[in-house]
């Protein structure tokens, strides 16, 4: 005899109420955003489910909006503009111990040879809006010239795990920022006994202000607090990443970031038209607070499979590199097992950290490095915005 399966209208139409309700928790200026559909995620392939990305996005601001800064109501713009003076004013004197602890628990941290990567890396006054290359919105065209409507369709596939992989990317960044801030707790005491305490109300406000803020970004005022530039060197080059910010916890943020686009850069395309069109319509101005934004989620789903799996932070950088290099299609397919957290996404990510970890030794570091781009220099400049 076959079943018949009753859902309760009360009960389905209050969970529909009850997101509608968390929604509406949301600023409203991002609401209009997502609703319209004009974050550079809104109907990405790689969320596992319709509502996802508003579900995970309710649940971020949920959590930034009650740390202790946000509670005691501190969080505001001028009180962020007055702690970034305050830092400014401390770090000068001692911007070069600044700069060498960054680079020290970063190499650390991932298990870089020093002599195998050229960090260039700097706390600056204010940061030169004109080293930005990246445009400021997406371009919406594709390229003259396609063979085929194939060729379309490959850069649509890309631009979705870029722009995706640009998230994870940004949410693993802010996660090892407040990582390394709390490891490095005692050398900074030594250094300046306030520095700690401002640095953590500094990210926990920003935190809160990615969401809270709704000033625009302009052309002319692009709101940049930092910025990384990095190159994939080759056989006879060096990888090279230059890393600048106003002060250092944001200089640590750039210098994490910079490092995994290094790796993550093996799986963008091999073709200059084709790897071009794909940056111009990912790596742009608009969408950086977007991946901060959701990177949070995204870095957490991610996370939370790779801690079932066998992972350790210096396996990071491999991880991703193995991950980056699928085709876009696979891509999206795991992508999409590991924000649902399934037991196949566990499998998958176990393999992957056992290889990465047969892969982290120091002695295989250039090979890594130089896989799939042993003849060209890969170049990715890029800019941290400020959230007030």
């Amino acid at each position: 005899m076959p079943k018949t399966i009753i859902i309760n209208e009360d009960i389905k139409n209050s969970d529909i109420l009850r997101e509608a309700i968390e929604f509406n928790q949301l600023p409203k200026h991002l609401r209009i955003e997502i609703l319209r559909g004009k974050t550079p995620l809104s109907d990405n392939e790689c969320f596992p489910y319709s509502g996802y990305l508003e579900k995970m996005l309710v649940t971020t601001y949920s959590e930034v909006s009650n740390n202790e800064v946000v509670k005691n109501g501190t969080a505001t713009p001028n009180n962020v503009s007055k702690i970034a003076s305050e830092c400014q004013k401390i770090e000068n004197p001692i911007k070069n111990k600044l700069e060498d602890l960054v680079n020290k628990t970063v190499t650390e941290l991932f298990r870089i040879p020093i002599e195998k990567v050229d960090f260039s890396l700097e706390i600056v006054s204010s940061v030169d809006q004109s080293k930005t290359n990246a445009p400021f919105g997406p371009n919406e065209d594709m390229p003259a010239g396609l063979a085929t409507i194939d060729d379309v369709d490959y850069i649509t596939k890309e631009v979705t795990k870029r722009r995706f992989q640009n998230a994870l990317i940004a949410g693993a960044s802010r996660y090892f920022t407040h990582v390394i801030l709390y490891n490095v707790m005692s050398s900074l005491d030594e250094i300046n006994p306030g520095l700690y305490n401002l640095y953590q109300e500094y990210l926990l406000s920003n935190d809160y202000l990615i969401f809270a803020s709704d000033i625009p970004m302009s052309e002319k005022d692009k709101h940049e607090t930092g910025h990384v530039s990095v190159e994939l060197g080759n056989e006879e080059l060096k990888n090279r990443l230059k890393a600048e910010a106003v002060n250092f916890p944001l200089l640590v943020y750039e210098t994490i970031k910079g490092f995994l686009e290094i790796f993550t850069a093996h799986g963008l395309p091999s073709n200059a038209d084709l790897l071009n069109a794909v940056l111009s319509k990912s790596d742009y101005m608009l969408a950086e607070p977007w991946y901060i934004r959701f990177g949070y989620g995204i870095w957490e789903s991610f996370h939370n499979v790779l801690k079932e799996s066998g992972y350790e932070d210096s396996l990071l950088p491999y991880i991703l590199m193995k991950v980056s290099v699928l085709e876009p299609d696979k891509y999206i397919r795991l992508m999409k097992e590991i924000l649902a957290g399934t037991e196949k996404s566990k499998r998958v990510m176990k393999r992957v950290c056992d290889y990465a970890r047969k892969k982290v030794s120091m002695s295989d570091f250039d090979d890594r490095m130089s896989t799939n781009r042993n003849t060209n220099v890969f170049m990715v400049n890029d800019g941290e915005k400020e959230i007030i």
